[in-house]
C-alpha cells in the first residue's frame, strides 16, 4: 500500500493547498482584471465610471469553485483584501453580517501579511504619499515611532484622506486606522466593534468606546471601507454555497439577499463580488426569485465552470503524484485505460480515485460500501466538529460567544432533525418560532455581551406572550454587577411559558458543526468513496442514527422531553475530579472544565464573580497547578486538556 497523498477532499477557502493554474483560467483571469480595474479606476478618483459588476461562477460540486478562492488569495496577496462569506438560513444576510465578515477575516493571511496590515498600509500610503502597492512600508514607518509621533502622523493623514474624500466617515476610519498599532487585545476589541459586534464593558472599556456601532452608520462603514482600500487592497467579497439560500415555500432569505446585493452594487460600489453556486440551483432556485431590478444587479457576468479536459487531468495528476514519495511512471497508479475513463469527472472525483488507487481500497459488498461511506461521514463530522472548537476558542479569547447568526441555524438544523418538531417562521437570533406537539414555541437567544444591550432585549421579550424558551450560553453567566439586568432577567423568567435554557458548550459546539455539516450537504460537498455526493436526506438519517441528535440535552429541551432546569443563573460546575491527594479542582479548574477553553482574562473575571477577593495571581496559581491536565495555546489561553488535543 502507498501512503495516502496530503490533500484534502475539500478545499479549505483559508488553506494553502497546491494549484494547477490552467484549470478554471478564464474566471480566474475575469476577477483578477476586475481587481485591477477597479483599482485604476479609484487611483484615478474617477467617481463617475461604472464600478466592476458582479461575477458569478456556477458549476457542479467538486468542480473547484472554493479552491479558487484560495488561488485568488495566493495570485492577489496584499492587493485585495478576500472576504469569504456563506449564507445564513435563519438571518436575513444584512450588511451589518457583511461588516463582521470582513472585520472577523482580516486577521486571515494573504501573501505574508495579515489582511488588516494589508488594509491600514494601502490606505496610511494614501495619506502620506507613498505607494499604495507597498502597504508594509508605511506600516513600518509609524511602527518606528512612539505613540506621540505615531498619532501626530495619524491625525495628518486623516486630515489629508478627509480632504480629498469628505463622503467617507472620518470616526470610523480614525479607529481603523490605529487598530494595527494596538497591543492584542486592544486590537481584538476595536475590530470587533468596527464589525458591528457588540461588546462587553471590559472590552469597551479598552478601547474607549461605549456605545455599538449605531445601523445607521453600517452602510457608511462598508463604504468608507471600500472607498478608501479600492486604490491599494480592493475588497472582494466571495459568497459562497449560495445554494443554502434555497428553502422550500419560503423566498424570503433570497430577496434578503437580493436586497443586499443592491445594496453593495448601489451605495457601496467600490467592491469586487463573486457569487459561487450549483449551477442548476442557481438557474432553477435563486435567479426565478429575484426581482428584475436584483437580477440586473445581481447576475452580472457569467462563468460555468466545466469539467477538465484530457490535459488538465494530467496535469492535475502530475501535481499531486508529486507529493508521492517515489512517483511512479505516469500514468501509474492508474492503466492507460483507467486513465482515459477520468474524462467526464470533477476535480475532486479524481482526486478520489487517486486516493483510493495508492490506499489500495478494496472493491468489497455492498455492506462494506456502506460502512465506507459511513467512515467519510463521521471523518466530516469529526472535522467539522474540531474546527467549530477552534472558532469558538478565539470567539472566546475576544470575550464574544457564538456567532448568534450561525447558532440560530444550528438550532434550525436539529428541530428539522427531531421527531415531531417543525420549523415556522425564523426572523434572526432572537425570534426562532417551532411547533411540537404541546404547542407552537418562540425560541429566542440572548448573544448579546453588552448589559444595555442585554437589557434592552430582555425588554422586547418581555413584550412578547406564550410559550417562550430564552437561551443563554452557559459559559457566559450574567454578571453579579449587571444588576438592572438581573433584575429584567429574574421577572422576564417569572413570567408564564417562560422557561430559560442554559446552553452547554457541548451542545453549541454540536448545533454549529450540524449547521456546518448539513450546508455541506445541500452544497453536494459530502462525497461516497465512489464519487457520487450524498443526498441531504443521507446525511441527515445518518446524523439521527449515529450521533442520536435526540438524546442531547439541547434537544430534549426543544421537545419539552426533559423538565428544564428553573435556574435563574446557570449552576457553578462542580469539581469532576480530585487531585493526587484527593482535594477537590479549586474553582478556576473547575470552571476550566465547564467551558473546555477561555482565555486567562476570561477566567479572572468568572471567579472574581463567584469568589470576590480572588486574584489573577490566585487563578494563575491554580493554572500552573494543574500541570498536564490544561494546555496553554500561546500566551493567553488555556483548554482542558482533552480539548486541546
Amino acid at each position: 500500500m502507498t501512503a495516502p497523498l496530503a490533500f484534502s477532499l475539500f478545499a479549505d477557502p483559508w488553506g494553502a493547498p497546491r494549484d494547477y493554474e490552467p484549470l478554471h483560467a478564464e474566471p480566474t483571469e475575469a476577477i483578477l482584471q476586475a481587481v485591477d480595474d477597479l483599482r485604476t479606476l479609484a487611483r484615478a478618483q474617477d467617481e463617475q465610471s461604472a464600478r466592476p459588476r458582479p461575477l458569478r461562477l456556477l458549476g457542479t460540486t467538486g468542480i473547484g469553485k472554493t479552491h479558487l478562492f484560495s488561488r485568488l488569495r495566493r495570485r492577489l496577496a496584499s492587493r485585495a483584501v478576500l472576504v469569504h462569506i456563506q449564507p445564513l438560513s435563519g438571518s436575513d444576510m444584512a450588511p451589518r453580517y457583511v461588516l463582521g465578515q470582513i472585520l472577523r477575516q482580516l486577521a486571515q493571511f494573504s501573501g505574508d501579511m495579515p489582511q488588516i496590515d494589508a488594509l491600514a498600509g494601502t490606505i496610511l500610503s494614501q495619506g502620506l504619499d507613498g505607494n499604495p502597492d507597498e502597504p508594509q512600508a508605511s506600516l513600518e514607518l509609524l511602527r518606528e515611532l512612539d505613540e506621540a509621533g505615531r498619532n501626530q502622523v495619524l491625525e495628518q493623514c486623516l486630515t489629508t484622506l478627509l480632504a480629498r474624500r469628505p463622503s467617507l466617515d472620518s470616526g470610523y476610519l480614525e479607529q481603523l486606522l490605529r487598530a494595527p498599532f494596538l497591543d492584542p487585545l486592544r486590537r481584538n476589541a476595536l475590530l470587533a466593534w468596527l464589525g458591528g459586534e457588540d461588546l462587553d464593558e471590559f472590552q469597551a472599556k479598552r478601547i474607549g468606546i461605549h456605545e455599538p456601532l449605531a445601523e445607521a452608520r453600517v452602510l457608511p462603514a462598508l463604504g468608507t471601507l471600500a472607498r478608501i482600500a479600492a486604490s491599494g487592497s480592493p475588497l472582494l467579497l466571495c459568497f459562497d454555497q449560495l445554494e443554502n439560500l434555497i428553502q422550500p415555500g419560503d423566498h424570503g432569505r433570497i430577496t434578503a439577499y437580493g436586497n443586499l446585493i443592491s445594496d453593495l452594487v448601489n451605495q457601496v460600489r467600490d467592491v469586487v463580488i463573486i457569487q459561487m453556486a450549483l449551477d442548476s440551483e442557481w438557474v432553477r432556485g435563486i435567479e426565478p426569485q429575484l426581482s428584475h431590478s436584483h437580477r440586473d444587479r445581481a447576475c452580472g457576468r457569467r462563468f460555468t465552470l466545466t469539467m477538465p479536459d484530457r490535459s488538465e487531468i494530467e496535469g492535475l495528476l502530475r501535481l499531486w503524484l508529486a507529493e508521492t514519495p517515489t512517483p511512479a511512471a505516469f500514468p501509474s497508479p492508474f492503466s492507460p485505460q483507467e486513465f482515459e475513463g477520468l474524462v467526464g469527472h470533477t476535480p475532486r472525483q479524481i482526486l478520489q480515485k487517486l486516493q483510493d488507487c495508492l490506499e489500495g481500497a478494496p472493491q468489497g459488498h455492498a455492506e462494506d460500501a456502506e460502512a465506507a461511506a459511513d467512515g467519510r461521514l463521521r471523518d466530516a463530522w469529526e472535522a467539522t466538529l474540531a474546527k467549530v472548537r477552534t472558532d469558538l476558542a478565539d470567539r472566546d479569547a475576544l470575550d464574544q460567544g457564538a456567532t448568534p447568526e450561525l447558532l440560530t441555524d444550528g438550532f434550525i438544523q436539529l428541530i428539522r432533525l427531531l421527531e415531531g418538531l417543525h420549523v415556522g417562521e425564523v426572523h434572526g437570533p432572537e425570534r426562532i418560532h417551532y411547533r411540537r406537539s404541546g404547542g407552537d414555541e418562540h425560541l429566542s437567544i440572548l448573544h448579546q455581551a453588552h448589559h444595555r444591550s442585554l437589557g434592552a432585549a430582555l425588554d422586547r421579550l418581555a413584550r412578547t406572550s406564550g410559550l417562550r424558551q430564552v437561551v443563554r450560553e452557559h459559559w457566559r453567566p450574567f454578571k453579579p454587577t449587571w444588576k438592572t439586568t438581573l433584575q429584567k432577567w429574574e421577572a422576564l423568567c417569572r413570567q408564564d411559558g417562560v422557561r430559560p435554557l442554559w446552553l452547554q458548550r457541548r451542545d453549541a459546539e454540536r448545533l454549529l458543526a450540524l449547521d456546518a455539516l448539513m450546508k455541506a450537504a445541500v452544497s453536494r460537498d459530502l462525497t461516497r468513496p465512489d464519487g457520487r455526493s450524498f443526498e441531504p436526506d443521507e446525511v441527515a438519517n445518518w446524523i439521527r442514527r449515529t450521533l442520536l441528535p435526540e438524546q442531547w440535552e439541547v434537544a430534549q429541551a426543544l421537545a419539552g422531553t426533559e423538565p428544564l432546569e428553573e435556574s435563574l443563573h446557570p449552576p457553578i460546575p462542580e469539581p469532576v475530579q480530585a487531585s493526587s491527594d484527593g482535594a477537590e479542582f479549586p474553582l478556576p479548574l473547575a470552571l476550566l472544565q465547564e467551558l473546555g477553553v477561555a482565555s486567562v482574562d476570561r477566567l479572572v473575571r468568572e471567579v472574581q464573580g463567584r469568589q470576590p477577593g480572588s486574584t489573577r495571581s490566585d487563578v494563575i496559581q491554580a493554572l500552573r497547578s494543574a500541570g498536564g491536565r490544561i494546555s496553554w495555546i500561546g500566551k493567553h489561553i488555556v483548554a482542558v486538556d482533552e480539548v486541546a488535543r
